[in-house]
């Protein structure tokens, strides 16, 4: 009988665990079979690229674990006291985000218990400063369950949610996105005196914002101009400048800016040239920012003498000797 009610207890806890939510892991299923308890858990990470040909920084994501309630324990045992697990941190290289690599495990070990009870944590991802990640600002709830059984506590299941899931939203994953996009810079000259071969001077300035982790530098590529600067640094709350130099038809590049970078291009003004210009400031938010110039020489042709009159005054002075030797011919018949 005594058996019987106990069976009919781990049921009844275990179809609770089951309503309320999500991803449960029995430590045991009957009374009878042993079972080895659970020492940990373990949730995900999803690591995503808000844009293809970008590179995600190195990256190390640590969280953080505190107490939030404990029921149907000893009257002694309360969130400020109660027995907390332990979580770790997971690495990610430059440029696994996006990868086929982008979903990793973080484990959390479980610690050992002196009561029955249910016990629940919030988990958050500790917040970072790499400049384009996105750090995930939600949080997800651990609640444990500890039973005993044959005169030994037992963690009868484990399972994470939402926490202001009221018991029907599973979690089981932290998400990041790293957001980058590129400055392209379009040079082209028009007008009937515009020297196409002419290479213009440029400054790009930078300004990365403060409390941000920036790369080492950032690649610039494209353009025709054999000294062009290869790169250019980004530092936080600071404005950094390059100057390179495009002809007709060139685009440079400057490559995986992270969202949040102001930028501003400009020209050095030429002598006789009409410059338009657009896309030429404003902040990285999107897969392309597009900074493109267009300079502009007019003129007037002047012909002169002999190209406006050199044509008649041929036709004319043949057609005085086609007369003048008809004339002597005439003479010379009489």
């Amino acid at each position: 009988m005594k058996q019987n009610k106990l069976e009919k207890l781990l049921a009844g806890v275990l179809s609770i665990a089951l309503a309320m939510g999500v991803s449960v892991m029995p430590a045991f299923a009957a009374s009878g079979e042993t079972y080895a308890d659970m020492d940990s858990v373990v949730i995900k990470k999803n690591y995503e690229l808000a844009n293809e040909g970008t590179f995600s920084p190195a990256e190390t994501f640590s969280f953080d674990i505190e107490a939030d309630n404990v029921t149907d324990a000893s009257d002694d045992i309360t969130p400020e006291n109660m027995p907390m697990p332990t979580i770790g941190t997971v690495s990610y290289l430059r440029g696994e985000a996006g990868s086929t690599t982008k979903t990793k495990e973080i484990k959390i070990d479980l610690p050992e218990y002196d009561s029955v009870g249910v016990y629940t944590y919030i988990i958050h991802e500790a917040a970072g400063d790499s400049a384009g990640v996105t750090y995930y600002g939600d949080a997800i709830l651990l609640r444990v369950t500890v039973i005993e059984q044959d005169g030994k506590l037992r963690i009868a299941a484990v399972h994470t949610e939402d926490p202001e899931s009221t018991g029907e939203g599973k979690r089981d994953d932290f998400d990041n996105l790293y957001s980058a996009g590129e400055l392209e810079v379009h040079k082209d000259v028009e007008g009937i005196m515009g020297n196409k071969e002419k290479y213009f001077e440029f400054t790009v300035q930078l300004t990365g914002e403060e409390g941000k982790t920036y790369q080492d530098s950032y690649a610039i590529t494209g353009g025709s101009y054999d000294a062009n600067p290869a790169s250019i640094e980004i530092k936080p709350g600071e404005t950094t400048e390059a100057t390179f130099y495009l002809k007709d038809g060139d685009t440079i590049h400057i490559e995986n800016l992270p969202y949040g970078v102001e930028y501003k291009v400009s020209e050095t003004p030429v002598a006789d040239y009409v410059t338009t210009e657009t896309g030429t400031e404003g902040e990285v938010d999107g897969a392309v920012e597009k900074a493109s110039f267009t300079n502009t020489k007019g003129g007037t042709v002047d012909a002169g003498v002999v190209l406006d009159s050199a044509p008649y005054l041929f036709t004319l002075t043949g057609a005085a000797g086609v007369g003048l030797l008809l004339t002597l011919r005439r003479r010379h018949q009489k």
